[in-house]
């Protein structure tokens, strides 16, 4: 019991304090609700039972759900970009809204 928590609980809470790791956990945190989202999209789109990929194609949903799901899921990259650097603004500075630094981020990934 001793090694734990002398070896490796204090590497455990220094990875804890690391607002690089902190930034990019905060950013996939706030990317949470988009990707739910786009999930849910993909699997009324792919659904096993027939029954169900019928209604939904009868009902028209088909176009809908697909381009939720590529602005969902296809733009992910540009979603987490944003919001990383936006989480890495807001460790360094807490006054920031990091909105600024997320748009830099963007102009940088493009």
């Amino acid at each position: 019991m001793s090694f734990w928590n002398n070896k490796v609980m204090p590497f455990f809470e220094s990875l804890t304090r690391n607002k690089y790791l902190n930034a990019v956990s905060q950013g996939m945190m706030n990317l949470m609700p988009i990707l739910l989202m786009g999930s849910l999209a993909v699997l009324l789109l792919v659904f096993p039972i027939k029954d169900v990929q019928s209604v939904v194609a009868t009902i028209g949903l088909t176009p809908i759900l697909a381009s939720v799901n590529n602005f969902t899921i296809g733009f992910m990259a540009v979603y987490v970009s944003f919001f990383v650097a936006r989480a890495l603004i807001q460790q360094f500075d807490k006054t920031d809204d990091g909105v600024r630094g997320g748009i830099l981020s963007l102009l940088c990934f493009f």
